[in-house]
């Protein structure tokens, strides 16, 4: 609501944020090594990204949302800028099915059972795409400036989306 997006494949198509991409790539390999454990992380992995750019201004926010497309496994942001406030957290519902029946979405940092991630420069967050989030209407006098993203995971072996099956590229791990 207000702000401004990046086209799509902002993250992978312009190379002066080739830093943003190698932070990203790694904190996600740190994310899989978390929840699925080390050796499942340090196998070769085929990392591949999208990401676009988001400026929010006083009153801007983004709508309760998920990124249920099949291929996308994880989602995250990177804040470049908090933009003078780092109140208005991203936030995300929680997911067991009593709660979603409550009214969740609100501006309110005590609504019970959402979890938030205060945007902090330099400052990844990752989660999984099916998790639905949201973003309250900006409060900074500045404009908050971030990094939203998409990560697929194919393992060696895999079918890929386009056809064919990955094959090992030890470069992005």
């Amino acid at each position: 609501v207000g702000g401004w997006q990046s086209v799509p494949d902002l993250l992978m198509e312009d190379a002066t944020l080739s830093p943003l991409v190698a932070a990203v790539r790694e904190t996600v390999i740190d994310y899989l090594a978390a929840t699925l454990g080390a050796a499942a992380a340090s196998s070769v992995l085929d990392v591949r990204l999208t990401g676009w750019a988001n400026v929010n201004r006083r009153g801007d926010s983004n709508a309760m949302h998920e990124h249920l497309d099949q291929d996308w496994a994880i989602s995250g942001v990177m804040w470049l800028d908090d933009g003078g406030d780092a109140t208005c957290a991203l936030r995300f519902a929680d997911p067991r099915p009593l709660r979603m029946a409550a009214d969740v979405g609100g501006d309110s940092e005590d609504d019970d059972g959402v979890a938030a991630a205060k945007p902090l420069a330099g400052q990844v967050v990752v989660f999984p795409a099916w998790l639905r989030h949201w973003v309250p209407a900006h409060c900074g006098d500045g404009s908050r400036v971030s990094v939203a993203f998409n990560a697929a995971v194919f393992v060696d072996g895999r079918e890929l989306p386009e056809g064919g099956l990955a094959q090992p590229q030890p470069a992005l791990v």
